[in-house]
């Protein structure tokens, strides 16, 4: 009770009061737009930080096809008739595959996960705001639609963190398997029953997570919109079981 009195309100930390005296900067489109590109990032950095230990876990080399190899096609019609490459190299003595250590290829599509991340998370941020604001609106809201962008913007801040321990758990459940690429249908299997076994702790992070965003949802719609408890709960209770159902 004393560190709650002392604390100032922030959204995150009596998010009623915050909004209800929330200054014109929290409420301005840059920062709405700044908070979501922040809250996006922590959520690409964390994808791209687990595809580095996830790549880690590969330990054997995987057979890839040679690209400075033409094809078996391409060299039996030419069958040496085709001019030499630089220095007299001919390109169909090159071996047809090569072995290659599979790391950089992992992080690399965890690399284009990252991106797609970040813009998934951009335009939930656009669609989550004008749902809200809808939903606002159906429950005589007063607030205008760039109060609304900016209630969901510092409601997307939970969620993103909670990414963090959400990866640190996934990593570690990764950690103690043998994964290869030779063999996709067992890293499969290992990787579901690895991801199975924390599967309840991943639970409650989501459950912590978007319960904490629910309670900015509920502090915007009470400061912002001057709805009552009744329907500002509401309002952010469909929210929190949509959220939530979409996360798990």
């Amino acid at each position: 009770m004393i560190a709650g009195n002392v604390l100032p309100p922030t959204p995150f930390h009596r998010p009623v009061t915050f909004f209800s005296d929330a200054p014109r900067w929290a409420r301005s489109p840059a920062v709405a737009v700044g908070v979501a590109v922040g809250s996006a990032l922590l959520l690409a950095i964390a994808v791209y930080a687990l595809g580095v230990e996830f790549a880690s876990q590969f330990s054997e080399t995987v057979t890839v096809d040679n690209p400075a190899y033409p094809g078996d096609q391409f060299c039996e019609i030419n069958d040496g008739s085709f001019p030499s490459g630089p220095e007299g190299h001919d390109p169909c003595d090159e071996p047809a595959t090569v072995e290659r250590d599979p790391g950089p290829m992992v992080r690399e599509a965890f690399n284009e996960v990252a991106v797609y991340a970040f813009i998934g998370w951009m335009l939930a941020w656009a669609v989550g705001a004008i749902l809200l604001h809808v939903g606002a609106k159906v429950a005589d809201g007063v607030a205008d639609m760039s109060d609304t962008f900016a209630i969901a913007a510092w409601s997307g801040v939970p969620s993103a963190v909670a990414t963090l321990p959400t990866v640190a758990v996934i990593a570690y459940a990764l950690r103690s398997e043998d994964l290869t690429l030779e063999d996709p249908e067992t890293t499969q299997a290992a990787i579901e029953a690895a991801l199975a076994s924390v599967e309840p702790i991943l639970l409650v992070l989501a459950v912590v997570g978007t319960t904490w965003q629910a309670a900015v949802w509920y502090g915007g719609l009470r400061g912002l919109h001057d709805l009552d408890r009744q329907k500002a709960g509401v309002v952010a209770a469909v929210f929190w079981v949509i959220t939530l159902l979409m996360s798990v």
